[in-house]
């Protein structure tokens, strides 16, 4: 009974995305950056997302 659940579940998730962009104008990117705190000196690691439309 849960296998037919979860197959009815997969295919509604595979119906809901069939419309989905796929366009080349869409990106996401992942970049590391540095920042560095201009009263203490100290310097902020991070990532930042970038997710363009």
């Amino acid at each position: 009974m849960a296998l037919y659940a979860l197959n009815i579940v997969d295919a509604n998730v595979d119906a809901h995305l069939k419309q989905f962009n796929v366009d080349d104008d869409l990106s996401f990117d992942m970049e590391p950056f540095l920042d560095l705190d201009p009263v203490t000196n100290n310097p902020s690691y991070g990532m930042a997302l970038i997710i363009k439309f």
